[in-house]
C-alpha cells in the first residue's frame, strides 16, 4: 500500500505479521479498528471517524454499518441525488419543503394540503402557495394527478381531446360541434348537434331548426324548437265586440257601420298537420295532393292547407265546435276598428309582412311574417292563401248592421286576405273581396276558424274601493318614469291589471296585462312611464278576473312639466326616400296636375313646434318672440305643450335653422303625410271625426300636440292634419306636370305655403292635398310649423 511522501513510516515485524502505524494520523497501532467503526483502519478511509466509511454505491455518501461488513445496501444514502448526503440534507426529498416543514419528507410527491381539496403537489422552492398546492379540477374528492377523467364531463382523459375542459370533448360528425357524453363512450347520437348546418351549434344557435322563427317564440307557441315542420297550436284569440267601417273606398263600398258581439278566431290559418289530426279522427274527407297541396306533402305540416272547398273547411270548423268566419267578423279581426290598410297598419306589404305574390312562389309555414301580425295578434291575415269565410258573396248594404251574416242560398261564397300567387298588393288589403264556387279547389285557398264568443263575459264596474295614486298624489313631475299605486279590498278575485294613457278598453291579449296573485287585499306598485309630450297625463287602470270580466278603468291624472332643454317634444322620424303621386283631383285646381316625385330620405319632427320649444330658442336668444293673447300659445299658462301659433313664415324658420334644419318642403311634407299609398288623410281615407284630430272648431283652440293616437300618418307623425296649419318652405305657384325630383318650388314669389289645415278648418281642408298660402309676415292662431333636415 502507498502512505503519503510526508507521513514518516515505522514498520516492525510481530509474530502476527505486520502493523503500519502512520504517525500524524493518531491511529493506535495495538488496534486494528482504533474508530470502532467495523472497518479495520487499513480499510478505513476515515480510521477516526465512527460515521464514515467506504461509498461504495458513488453517490458521494457512506455511512458505518454497525458490523464489520459494509455492502451498497448500508452505504450512506443521497436519495435525492442533490449531492447533500441525507445525514446532513435539510429537504431529504428535495420537493422544495424542508424537511421539519413536509408532511412526507421522505416522498416528493406529498408535501402539504393548503387549500383543503385532499389534494396536494409539492412547489419548486421552500414557500407553499396554494396555488402550487394539488389540484382537484372537477372536485369529485379525486384529485387530478390520480383522476382519469379530470374534469368530470364523463368522458375518460385518454379519449377526451380536451381533457380538462367539461364542455369539449369531440367533434365525431365534423359539424363544429361537440358535447360530452354521460359515458366514457363519446357516439355521433351523444356529440353536440347543428340541427339546421348553419355552422351554429344547437347550444348557441337562437333558431336551432332554421324555421325563421326563434327558439324562445317556438317555446311560447308550443313547438319544438328543433324541428322545422312542427306546427304550432293553434290558439284561440278572444275577439272583444265592437264596431267599425266595413269597407274601403275604391276597394269595397259603400263603406257601412258594423257592430258586432264578442267572439274567437283562430289565431293562424289551419294547417295541413291540423287537418290531418281531423282526417285521422274520421271527421274530415281527405283534401287534394300533389302540385302546390299542402296536404300530405313531406315538410308542410305547419303550411297552411289547401286545395279545400268550402264544404270541406266548413266541416273542420264544425269537427272543432265552430263554424267558418263571417265576413264582417273576418274583416274587423283583419283591421281592428281603426281602419287598418291592412292587418299591420299602411305601410305598403313586403315579403317581410306577407307572403303575396312575388314573394316564395308557395305557401309558407304560419306565422313565419312575424311582423305582418292584425292588432289582435293574428298573423297570416294577409297573404300566404285565401280564407274561406261562411258569407255568401253579395253586395254591400248601406244602412249600418249587427252582426251580418251575409245572403242566404247563393252558390258563390266570399275569400279574403289574398294569397302567395294572386291578387298583389290590392288582394292583401283588409278590405278585398273576392269570391268563388263553393266547391272550387285551388292551391291558394285556405281558411280559418271563428266560434261564439269568449272575449269579455262581462262589463262589470271598477270596484268602488280602488284607489289609483300617482306619484303618490302629487301634482306634477319632470321624470317621465313614475310610480302608480292600485290598492284596496279584493273583492272580484283579480288575476291582472292593465295601465295605458288611453281610455279605450284593453283587448284580452293586450300587452299591458300584468298577473298578480289573487289575494284578498289588492295593493300593486308599478313604474309606468309616461308619454314623451309634456302637459297633462291621465293614466287609466283596468282590472279583471279569472273570469274575463272586465272592469270599468280608475283613473288619476299628472302634469309633466315642461323644461328649458328637454327633448320632450323634440323627435325626429326618418322619411326613407322614395316616390309617390304629388296633388288630388278631389280638391280645388291648384292641387293639380297629379305629378310624380321623388324625394331622398330626410327627417321630419315627429310633433308640431311646441310653445315651449320655440320659448327655448328665444331664451337662448336665436327667436324673436312671438305674439301674445287671445288665443296665442307663446307664454300661456298650461299651453307650453301646446303647438306655437302666431308665428310668421321668418320666425319659424329661423327655429328651424337654429335646430339645424330648415322648414320642409311641400313635397316633403305631403310625403310624410300621405306616404305613397296616397291617402286622403294621414291616417288612411276614412272620412275625419273628433277622434282623430283638432279640427272644425270642435275645441275652438289648439290641444297639446300628440293628443289625436288614432290620427297618426303612416310614418307615425301627429297632427298632420288640424291643430294649426303649418308653414313650408316653398313659395306658393301652380304644379308642373313633369316629374320631380326634390323640388323646392319657384324661386320667389308672394306668399308662402301652408299645409294641413288647423283647429278651426272643416274637413275639406284637413286633407292631405290641400294646399294654403299666406304673406310669409302672416302671423295667427292658426298657424304653426314643424322642420325638417337631413337624414
Amino acid at each position: 500500500m502507498s502512505l503519503p511522501l510526508e507521513a514518516s513510516l515505522f514498520i516492525a515485524e510481530t509474530n502476527t505479521g505486520f502493523w503500519i502505524s502512520v504517525d500524524d494520523t493518531g491511529t493506535d497501532p495495538l488496534n486494528e479498528d482504533t474508530d470502532g467503526d467495523g472497518e479495520l483502519d487499513g480499510e478505513d478511509l476515515a480510521p477516526l471517524n465512527s460515521l464514515s466509511c467506504h461509498d461504495l454505491d458513488g453517490d458521494t455518501c457512506d455511512e458505518c454499518a454497525s458490523g464489520a461488513l459494509v455492502e451498497p445496501a448500508n452505504d450512506g444514502p443521497d436519495r435525492d441525488s442533490d449531492g447533500v448526503c441525507d445525514a446532513g440534507d435539510q429537504d431529504y426529498d428535495n420537493d422544495g419543503v424542508p424537511d421539519d416543514q413536509d408532511l412526507a419528507p421522505h416522498d416528493r410527491f406529498s408535501c402539504h394540503d393548503l387549500d383543503n381539496d385532499t389534494c396536494n403537489e409539492c412547489s419548486s422552492g421552500t414557500v407553499m402557495p396554494v396555488a402550487a398546492d394539488g389540484p382537484d379540477l372537477d372536485e369529485d374528492g379525486l384529485c387530478d394527478a390520480g383522476d382519469t377523467d379530470q374534469d368530470g364531463d364523463g368522458v375518460v382523459d385518454q379519449d377526451d381531446s380536451h381533457p380538462r375542459n367539461a364542455l369539449l370533448c369531440h367533434d365525431l360528425d365534423s359539424d363544429t360541434c361537440d358535447e360530452c357524453a354521460t359515458g366514457t363512450v363519446v357516439t355521433t347520437a351523444t356529440d353536440g348537434t347543428d340541427t339546421d348546418s348553419d355552422g351554429l351549434c344547437n347550444a348557441g344557435d337562437t333558431d336551432d331548426d332554421g324555421d325563421g322563427i326563434d327558439d324562445s317564440q317556438e317555446a311560447l307557441n308550443g313547438t319544438d324548437p328543433t324541428d322545422e315542420h312542427d306546427p304550432p297550436p293553434n290558439p284561440w284569440v278572444n275577439i272583444p265586440g265592437g264596431t267599425f267601417m266595413m269597407g274601403q273606398d275604391g276597394v269595397a263600398t259603400p263603406v257601412h257601420q258594423v257592430t258586432l258581439s264578442a267572439y274567437r278566431i283562430q289565431k293562424y290559418e289551419v294547417t295541413a298537420g291540423d287537418y290531418s289530426d281531423c282526417v285521422m279522427a274520421g271527421k274530415c274527407p281527405a283534401a287534394d295532393t300533389g302540385d302546390s297541396c299542402t296536404y300530405q306533402a313531406a315538410g308542410k305540416a305547419d303550411h297552411p292547407i289547401n286545395c279545400v272547398d268550402w264544404s270541406l273547411a266548413q266541416n273542420y270548423c264544425y269537427w272543432l265546435g265552430g263554424n267558418l268566419p263571417t265576413e264582417a267578423q273576418w274583416e274587423y279581426a283583419a283591421r281592428g276598428s281603426v281602419g287598418r290598410i291592412y292587418p299591420w297598419g299602411n305601410d305598403a306589404p313586403t315579403c317581410t309582412l306577407a307572403q303575396y305574390l312575388g314573394c316564395d312562389g308557395e305557401t309558407v309555414a304560419v306565422g313565419s311574417k312575424l311582423t305582418g301580425v292584425s292588432p289582435f295578434g293574428l298573423h297570416d291575415m294577409a297573404g300566404n292563401v285565401w280564407e274561406w269565410v261562411a258569407d255568401c258573396y253579395g253586395s254591400y248594404p248601406s244602412e249600418a248592421q249587427v252582426d251580418p251574416t251575409g245572403p242566404a242560398g247563393i252558390s258563390v261564397h266570399v275569400l279574403r286576405g289574398g294569397s302567395w300567387g294572386g291578387g298583389g298588393d290590392s288582394g292583401v288589403r283588409s278590405a278585398s273581396r273576392v269570391y268563388l264556387d263553393y266547391k272550387y279547389k285551388s292551391g291558394l285557398l285556405g281558411f280559418r276558424c271563428a266560434s261564439p264568443g269568449q272575449g269579455w263575459t262581462a262589463d262589470t264596474q271598477a270596484p268602488s274601493f280602488t284607489d289609483l295614486t300617482i306619484d303618490g298624489g302629487t301634482a306634477s313631475t319632470k321624470d317621465q318614469e313614475v310610480l302608480v299605486h292600485l290598492s284596496g279590498t279584493d273583492d272580484m278575485a283579480i288575476i291582472a291589471y292593465c295601465l295605458k294613457e288611453d281610455s279605450a278598453p284593453p283587448l284580452t291579449n293586450a300587452t299591458c296585462w300584468k298577473p298578480i296573485a289573487a289575494t284578498a287585499t289588492l295593493s300593486v306598485d308599478y313604474l309606468f312611464t309616461l308619454s314623451d309630450i309634456n302637459g297633462q297625463k291621465t293614466v287609466y287602470a283596468w282590472l279583471n278576473d279569472a273570469a274575463s270580466n272586465l272592469s270599468a278603468p280608475a283613473q288619476a291624472s299628472i302634469v309633466l312639466e315642461h323644461e328649458v332643454g328637454d327633448p320632450g317634444t323634440d323627435e325626429w322620424v326618418t322619411i326613407p326616400g322614395g316616390t309617390f303621386q304629388m296633388g288630388s283631383t278631389d280638391g280645388d285646381g291648384d292641387e293639380e296636375p297629379v305629378h310624380q316625385v321623388t324625394l331622398s330620405a330626410y327627417r321630419i319632427q315627429k310633433y308640431e313646434v311646441t310653445a315651449g320649444d320655440y320659448s327655448d330658442c328665444v331664451t337662448a336668444g336665436e327667436c324673436t318672440v312671438a305674439n301674445t293673447g287671445g288665443s296665442c300659445t307663446y307664454q300661456a299658462a298650461g299651453k307650453e305643450d301646446h303647438p306655437i301659433n302666431c308665428v310668421d313664415w321668418h320666425q319659424a324658420r329661423a327655429y328651424c335653422q337654429w335646430r339645424g334644419g330648415d322648414l320642409p318642403t311641400e313635397a316633403q311634407w305631403e310625403y310624410a303625410a300621405r306616404g305613397n299609398n296616397g291617402h286622403t288623410y294621414p291616417w288612411g281615407n276614412e272620412a275625419p271625426d273628433s277622434t282623430r284630430l283638432n279640427y272644425n272648431g270642435t275645441i275652438g283652440e289648439t290641444t297639446a300636440v300628440g293628443t289625436y293616437l288614432t290620427g297618426v300618418s303612416s310614418y307615425g307623425l301627429f297632427d298632420m292634419s288640424g291643430n294649426v296649419w303649418e308653414w313650408v318652405a316653398d313659395w306658393y305657384s301652380t304644379y308642373p306636370s313633369a316629374a320631380q325630383v326634390d323640388p323646392t318650388g319657384p324661386g320667389s314669389g308672394s306668399s308662402r305655403v301652408l299645409r294641413g289645415g288647423g283647429w278651426s278648418g272643416n274637413s275639406f281642408y284637413v286633407r292631405s292635398a290641400v294646399r294654403g298660402s299666406g304673406s310669409p309676415g302672416d302671423r295667427n292662431n292658426n298657424l304653426g310649423f314643424r322642420c325638417a333636415s337631413p337624414p
